[in-house]
């Protein structure tokens, strides 16, 4: 070796060890001083390519990697490192072609195999990539970033627990290997299982507290369990590790809006377009935000938008078919039919959003048969989804259930307590439940009544189900719920009444009155009773076989399994109409009852009837509840900024043969 080529080698191996240490400007500058001194230095080349990598130059790692190959072409090492640059660029076809090759000249060549199966999974060649997957393990049996991979892979297609176990198996192997606790994360979120994403990310945390996908995944997290200040916290600190983070940013600004902090949303989504003018996602998230508010024009604008971006996003067809506002000619239709049928790369969820976009669009050009055919096999697809997350409704055990509390929750309950001092009530503001079946009104009821000045809706806060859920989680082992209320006590009550005020006083500004509309909590009367004696109560009705057709039709973010067969529905509604027909003898609580087809015949007349019921005065603006400017985030928040209508008035009777399943049920109440 020349002494030229000894001091190109020399400054590599300082660069290599700059390099190693995260000094990433020196290493650049000693790699570059090797290659002036020896052009046709491949490891200077190699790894000053893997160095532009790690920046996020990705197509200049390419070039320099591909020289170094074409001086050294079966070097294992530089054609698995182009593989892995080459799969960061999307370009899954070209990266399987260098995996292959490096096989075929390094048949034991684990991470080759590790690559390979990332670039097939990408493809969706998901039998080969597993295969691929399998080798990886067969060679090198500590892989962690191949069992990470395949959990990835598992969880692209839905089937979580095998996804579960496989980001287990890679922790085991190296339990440092914080993005496998990232997709562990994400794997209980999509499962549902919010404790334990939760208790993932912060052990992740403990181990690096400024890693940004565990961050990210916690606040998600955090979300999801109704903690916003947390997440808000969570979110703005991965923005002071990457200002640069999109998604990040898309998930504060829709918390904002949430929060009803209507100008920071709104700065923010603005900062996020100005930001990354071709992210279709930001146009999305812009889009839905808008929508929430209320204006129709700007809110199809920019979906519309997003669309134009990236033909390809499934969740802004799904938000403008559900709209009402725009049709897709039969063209775009045949081709997302195709799509649902032929790629395969979209996930299980995007496919069954796929159903629903059609059967909406096919509805709204006539096609009564063709649109209850897409809603079926849309619900089809959700309830697979459903089961592989392990939610399934049996009617049988439901049934059971709303017997038990009728059993536990008797006069004699009530007796048993002293209800909580009053005057915890009395000196906060008050709040006021609005319950009743999913579709059956509720959010239109809200919308009208929370136009009074001195009503403000926290919308589905979800609050009085959580303390019953912690509670069941806590008692699992004494009895099972609602046997184990036994274990009550006066201060748990307590503190969940003053809890519950704490959070609604955030919404609040004097004596102003919170709408908490959860339609599920028509569950929980026994414990609102318990809370707050004075409370009121307003219970939407509407006509069983409107609503069943309705829930049939809509997919529910939320899952309600149930929701996904029309004798499922069926017997659902019958315990619900049980259940709180129950309520009404037992529970002396403030209630008044709305029939949603009585309440639209004349909006005035019901109107006031409410307001009076609520101890308030009058306002002539409840009759323009329609212009209604605070958030709406549920799946009417379209249809209420409507001047009141009446043609959802006995829909059933258009698809009345299809409904047979559900009208038998109805009629076994």
């Amino acid at each position: 070796m020349s002494e030229v080529n000894l001091q190109a080698q020399s400054l590599m191996e300082r660069g290599a060890h700059e390099h190693g240490s995260g000094q990433l400007d020196k290493a650049e500058t000693l790699y570059k001083r090797a290659l002036e001194l020896d052009g046709m230095h491949s490891d200077s080349l190699h790894l000053l390519g893997l160095l532009y990598h790690q920046k996020g130059q990705h197509e200049l790692a390419v070039k320099l990697i591909r020289q170094a190959i074409a001086i050294k072409p079966q070097d294992p090492n530089y054609n698995t490192n182009l593989a892995i640059v080459l799969n960061a660029l999307s370009r899954w076809s070209e990266a399987e072609e260098i995996c292959v090759f490096t096989i075929n000249n390094a048949p034991e060549h684990a991470e080759a195999y590790n690559n390979l199966g990332r670039a097939l999974a990408a493809q969706e060649k998901y039998t080969q990539a597993k295969a691929a997957y399998t080798k990886a393990f067969e060679y090198a049996p500590n892989n962690a970033s191949a069992k990470n991979n395949l959990g990835y892979l598992y969880m692209g297609q839905g089937l979580y627990d095998l996804a579960e176990s496989a980001f287990l198996d890679a922790i085991k192997i190296d339990a440092t290997f914080l993005l496998a606790y990232s997709n562990l994360a994400s794997t209980y979120l999509a499962m549902n299982s919010l404790d334990r994403a939760e208790q993932v990310c912060r052990m992740a945390l403990v181990k690096d507290p400024q890693f940004i996908p565990i961050i990210q995944s916690l606040g998600v997290t955090s979300i999801r369990l109704k903690r916003n200040e947390d997440a808000e916290r969570l979110f703005k600190q991965v923005l002071e590790l990457d200002p640069l983070h999109s998604q990040a940013a898309l998930n504060l600004a829709s918390l904002y809006s949430f929060q009803g902090k209507i100008e920071l949303a709104k700065v923010l989504f603005e900062d996020i377009i100005k930001q990354e003018p071709d992210n279709s996602n930001a146009f999305l998230n812009i889009g839905v935000f808008h929508s929430e508010l209320g204006n129709s024009n700007d809110a199809i604008f920019y979906l519309e938008k997003a669309l134009e971006i990236n033909p390809n996003n499934i969740e802004a067809y799904y938000v403008l078919s559900t709209s009402g506002k725009v049709t897709f000619d039969l063209e775009t239709l045949n081709k997302l039919e195709v799509k649902i049928d032929t790629d395969k790369e979209i996930t299980p969820d995007q496919r069954t959003k796929l159903h629903f976009v059609i059967a909406i669009q096919m509805e709204r050009l006539g096609e009564t048969e063709r649109a209850f055919n897409f809603y079926t096999s849309g619900n089809r697809c959700r309830n697979q989804l459903l089961q592989k997350s392990g939610s399934e409704f049996d009617p049988v055990e439901h049934y059971k259930d709303m017997q038990n509390y009728k059993n536990i929750f008797n006069d004699g309950f009530f007796k048993r307590w002293n209800i909580l001092n009053r005057e915890i009530f009395a000196e906060s503001p008050s709040p006021i439940f609005i319950i009743g079946m999913p579709r059956s009104g509720t959010t239109l009821l809200e919308q009208i009544i929370s136009t009074h000045s001195e009503i403000v809706t926290g919308g589905e806060l979800s609050i009085v189900g959580s303390f019953v859920n912690d509670f069941i989680a806590k008692t699992g082992g004494k009895d099972k719920f609602p046997v184990s209320t036994k274990y009550l006590d006066f201060s748990l009550i307590e503190k969940w009444s003053k809890n519950y005020l704490a959070r609604i006083q955030e919404l609040t500004s004097g004596e102003t009155y919170v709408i908490d509309k959860t339609p599920f909590n028509y569950n929980h009367l026994w414990l609102i009773k318990l809370m707050y004696p004075n409370a009121r109560v307003i219970h939407c009705r509407r006509d069983a076989r409107d609503v069943g057709l309705s829930c049939f039709q809509q997919n529910f973010t939320q899952g309600y399994p149930w929701s996904c067969n029309l004798e499922h529905i069926g017997h659902y509604i019958n315990a619900y109409r049980d259940l709180t027909k129950f309520w009404q003898e037992i529970i002396d609580l403030p209630m008044l009852e709305v029939v949603y087809e009585d309440f639209i015949l004349d909006l005035e007349v019901n109107s006031r009837s409410i307001i009076e019921f609520l101890g308030l005065e009058w306002q002539k603006d409840i009759l323009e509840f329609h212009r209604n400017k605070s958030n709406v985030r549920t799946a009417s928040k379209w249809q209420v900024r409507e001047p009141i209508y009446n043609h959802s008035v006995g829909r059933w009777r258009k698809y009345e043969k299809q409904l047979k399943p559900l009208i038998d049920a109805l009629e076994a109440f």
